[in-house]
């Protein structure tokens, strides 16, 4: 099989050497698309193309894959896509040529855990602020900070990651609270409700949810209305769940007193005239929430056990 890398996987070279070696001691190839061994502006969809008219399968991460790329990839049979979410990838057209798509589903969930307590801890200590005090010469600022034990903390998903928060805040002395469409059993949460129940208890709401027709613009004015004055909100999955005007608007009108956002409608970098950016009381990253190296090579492992399992005709984290 020719399997082509469309994108750096932020893997450590030694490992990708020892795939590509055993791989190639089976039979199979493993190449980088052409555009990745030059100076290149991010590629086309022609170059996409390009990489994939002769390839098996490919290996991506986050990188938008273009439907008449595929369309046009006549022995492509396989997808490995080292990312939890697929809304990058023309799933339909997946679907109608039978090629296999499979995820790294799990990598990143300790390191998106991790930054979602500092959010939490950092905004009800005003950290940002405060550094900025200092910076400025001046002393502490007159608004207190609050601890975190005892909040009430309303966790919108579920999922892999939405419950390890649970877990963490849980831990920490913390209510905790879930939305999710299913039931979850999950020691770590108090209890499951509503949405809108979810969204009107919580002193911090949390947002760990997939992006589909169904998640976009969940959080919209409406709901936004919903939260106390006080509360924080935190969007460390999809940006577009969020309506960004209402969010922008929620914060300066003080409906909600504070946001931490490390997902937007498009991905860094943002325009300079991005809302977002010159909008008070929040707490703004370029998507780091998967970017530490324990989950680069967890991730690594991950897609390259999909590929292995394809190959050996038994495909897992398959996404339908």
């Amino acid at each position: 099989m020719n399997i082509v890398m469309l994108q750096d996987i932020h893997a450590a070279q030694d490992f990708i050497d020892e795939q590509r070696a055993q791989l190639e001691a089976k039979g199979h190839t493993l190449t980088l698309a052409k555009y990745m061994t030059s100076e290149h502006a991010a590629p086309t969809t022609v170059d996409i193309a390009d990489a994939l008219k002769d390839a098996d399968a490919a290996i991506v991460a986050d990188m938008v894959v273009p439907a008449q790329a595929v369309q046009q990839a006549k022995q492509l049979k396989f997808i490995d896509v080292a990312f939890t979410g697929v809304d990058h990838i023309p799933m339909d057209v997946c679907r109608e040529r039978n090629i296999t798509v499979s995820n790294a589903e799990g990598y990143a969930t300790q390191s998106v855990t991790e930054l979602v307590l500092e959010y939490a801890l950092s905004m009800l200590r005003h950290v940002d602020e405060e550094q900025s005090r200092l910076r400025n010469g001046e002393a502490a600022g007159p608004v207190m900070g609050q601890t975190l034990q005892g909040k009430t903390i309303g966790i919108v998903g579920a999922g892999h990651i939405g419950r390890a928060v649970a877990h963490v805040f849980h831990a920490l002395g913390c209510r905790v609270l879930a939305f999710n469409r299913s039931t979850v059993q999950c020691a770590d949460i108090d209890e499951q409700c509503g949405l809108d129940d979810v969204l009107r208890q919580s002193d911090i709401v949390t947002i760990h949810l997939p992006i589909t027709d169904g998640t976009r613009g969940m959080i919209d004015a409406e709901k936004l209305r919903l939260m106390k004055p006080t509360a924080l909100l935190i969007n460390a999955a999809r940006g577009p769940i969020v309506d960004t005007d209402a969010l922008v608007d929620a914060l300066k009108s003080g409906s909600i007193a504070q946001a931490a956002v490390d997902v937007f409608d498009q991905e860094p970098p943002l325009p300079a005239d991005a809302p977002l950016l010159h909008c008070p009381h929040t707490l703004l990253t370029p998507h780091i929430g998967f970017r530490t190296q324990q989950a680069m090579d967890l991730r690594a492992h991950i897609t390259f056990d999909n590929l292995w399992a394809w190959l050996g005709g038994h495909p897992t984290n398959v996404c339908r």
